[in-house]
């Protein structure tokens, strides 16, 4: 069954049916896959009841949805999940932000060729933040974060969790934000499974057991001027490319990993690979670190929303100070909780990051 609608339609509040549909103002409740065949917006947020499929997808080429500031919830919160959005294997499609998509298995899916996504916020879903299979698509500015928790099947078949993997050629992951939570491991936030794409100006932190995963047999990747923050366990490496040296091109990349003992995780972290600034050091101590963090959480003026996390950052001070660590790793991953909550409301994206980054640092130098 196809449903038109008018360019100035009335807003529809609720879709319990799957359809075909050209442009069109969505909100509320969608029961079943909703396919768009014309340009789409969001005018309020999307619960997505639906547990095979896509909650959204393509139907044509050339097309374009806009979440408007809205969030997209699927069934992972409470209920078996399905996908958020999928390209669907159309091409010059675009998904745009800024929106946020939660609780679903993965919320992006790209599928085609020469598709953009930009300003998502992906948060908590559980095999991928975003999956590409395609080639010469774009994700940039995009901000993902507590993905692949659930531990997925890699692009390579591996069994791993990953915030953001390619599988496919000549993509280009430009300026985003890529953050595992505390709790997590075996979450890598970019694995490549593809020859010649481009990773430039990204920024990662608390990757397990990589940040950035190159499979084998991958050549013609270039990963440029991407800045590394360290990870959250001490096994951590910051680039783990299973090719030969020279197989694929590092320029200008910055790695900041905590020293673990006498010789600290090289940037990067296959032998033999040349191009990079190595920031790596020995952190500050314990109270540095929770002052820094207090400080950094001031600067950013949250207001009355914030006191909650402040008070969490005072009371690991306090624990800190005295020496009581015994609780210290679990409140660490309370405080992300909360930071991730906040994220998009009282915090931006850029701040949650921050203060996410930090507290994985922190975390790394209590042994957490």
């Amino acid at each position: 069954m196809q449903y038109t609608f008018p360019r100035r339609a009335c807003l529809v509040f609720l879709l319990l049916t799957t359809g075909s549909v050209q442009a069109m103002d969505i909100s509320g409740t969608i029961a079943s896959t909703l396919t768009i065949t014309d340009n789409s917006r969001l005018v309020g947020d999307v619960s997505c009841a639906n547990t095979t499929g896509p909650c959204i997808q393509f139907g044509a080429d050339g097309i374009s949805i806009k979440l408007n500031g809205f969030t997209m919830v699927g069934g992972g919160n409470g209920g078996p999940p399905s996908d958020g959005i999928s390209t669907a294997g159309q091409s010059n499609v675009s998904i745009e932000g800024p929106g946020s998509m939660q609780f679903f298995t993965t919320a992006v899916v790209v599928l085609g060729t020469n598709n953009k996504v930009t300003g998502i916020v992906a948060v908590n879903n559980g095999t991928f933040g975003m999956l590409v299979n395609g080639s010469g698509n774009i994700l940039e500015g995009n901000t993902l974060a507590g993905n692949g928790g659930s531990g997925g099947i890699g692009p390579n078949g591996q069994a791993q969790g990953a915030q953001l993997a390619i599988s496919g050629n000549a993509n280009q992951l430009l300026r985003n934000e890529l953050a595992t939570q505390q709790s997590e491991n075996d979450v890598t936030n970019i694995a490549i499974d593809g020859d010649r794409n481009i990773l430039e100006e990204n920024n990662t932190s608390g990757g397990d057991p990589a940040e950035v995963v190159i499979f084998t047999v991958h050549t013609g990747n270039v990963l440029r001027r991407n800045s590394i923050l360290g990870g959250i366990f001490s096994h951590t490496t910051p680039i783990l490319d299973n090719n030969a040296p020279g197989s694929n091109t590092y320029e200008s990349n910055l790695c900041f990993f905590p020293s673990v003992g006498p010789s600290p995780a090289p940037c990067p972290g296959f032998p033999g690979l040349s191009g990079h600034m190595n920031a790596t050091s020995t952190p500050l101590s314990p109270s540095q670190q929770i002052s820094n963090l207090i400080a950094l959480l001031n600067s950013f003026h949250v207001g009355p929303s914030g006191q909650s996390l402040l008070n969490k950052l005072l009371d690991i001070q306090d624990k800190i100070m005295k020496g009581r660590l015994g609780s210290v790793c679990n409140d660490l991953a309370a405080f992300i909780r909360e930071v991730m909550a906040q994220s998009g409301k009282s915090l931006t994206a850029a701040q949650a990051n921050q203060l996410i980054a930090a507290v994985n640092q922190l975390g790394t130098t209590l042994g957490c």
